[in-house]
């Protein structure tokens, strides 16, 4: 706990609200230090970009190509803004094979996938996917058996949730729906492994051509590689498009065999240690994410904005 005291905040209700709607007084509790801290751990919008530029991206020509290269190096289709190739050549067989019924102007096109979206924007914070990473090892338990990097695939599945909590259980308690407009937030619902025989056949290609352009096994001496795939509540990425192979090094393994602990912070209960395990983890990502107000990771948004 800093040594500012934390601001105690009243929220009144307004006495000419009708009363079958009126807002039930709420108490926040706020610290400015936890939040400076917080931002401060940021990365800038070049940091990000450049993670993002570099996360390995599938070519959207996947029957013919499906090469995973940096997503910088990745051209995309000017229409719909959603294709992606490594070349000319891959963009016009995509084009004349099953493209050209699909694409459509982004004015004129359905909403993409919100979830999925923002799931793939969260590739280029670095935090974020360290939890990723960390929930990982203990998902596949490579503590006790690396090998299973071989047998299993990590599926994330992500949604979205209500990105001002306050306002949203202020609703709720005054007996008003969901706010369908309200700005929403990405949120991992569920980490589990799969075997990689049932994992979609882009995430197998993706942890393939990962062995592929590394010369290594899954088992690169100290390191491992594992695959992960983001699927979405509406159905999105059950094809494997967002496949993200990644290195788990030596040292990482070594952390998380420690027994390792993560300090939480609140304004209302002050400094918390708690051990990391699956369940801590899923939640230390998502209030990561709950906790940018300002949106500087950009993994806010409101509905129907994909």
């Amino acid at each position: 706990m800093s040594e500012q005291e934390p601001q105690v905040i009243t929220l009144p209700h307004d006495e000419s609200e009708d009363p079958n709607t009126r807002r039930i007084p709420q108490i926040q509790f706020v610290d400015p230090s936890i939040r400076e801290n917080y931002e401060a751990g940021l990365p800038s919008r070049e940091e990000r970009r450049e993670n993002l530029s570099n996360v390995p991206t599938q070519c959207s020509n996947f029957a013919k190509c499906g090469i995973y290269v940096p997503r910088g190096e990745l051209k995309v289709c000017s229409r719909c803004k959603n294709a992606r190739y490594c070349s000319q050549e891959c963009q016009k067989v995509h084009w004349r094979a099953e493209h050209k019924s699909q694409c459509k102007p982004v004015a004129g096109a359905k909403p993409r996938d919100l979830a999925l979206k923002l799931a793939e924007r969260a590739l280029g914070s670095s935090k974020i996917m360290q939890y990723l990473y960390f929930h990982s090892i203990l998902t596949l338990e490579l503590l006790e058996d690396r090998s299973n990097a071989t047998r299993y695939a990590v599926k994330v599945e992500c949604t979205t949730s209500p990105a001002d909590l306050g306002a949203h259980m202020r609703r709720m308690l005054s007996g008003l729906d969901r706010d369908p407009n309200a700005q929403v937030c990405l949120s991992y619902s569920s980490i589990s492994r799969v075997p990689m025989e049932e994992a979609p056949e882009r995430t197998k290609k993706a942890l393939a051509d990962a062995r592929k352009d590394w010369h290594a096994s899954p088992l690169i001496g100290k390191d491992t590689l594992i695959v992960l795939y983001f699927t979405s509540g509406e159905g999105g990425g059950l094809d494997g498009s967002v496949s993200l192979p990644v290195i788990i090094t030596r040292k990482e393994l070594d952390y998380m065999a420690n027994d390792p602990k993560e300090i939480m912070r609140s304004a209302l209960t002050g400094d918390t240690v708690i051990k990391m395990t699956a369940p801590t983890l899923k939640e230390f990502v998502n209030n990561e994410i709950r906790m940018d107000k300002d949106n500087r990771l950009r993994l806010r948004a409101y509905p129907n904005s994909a």
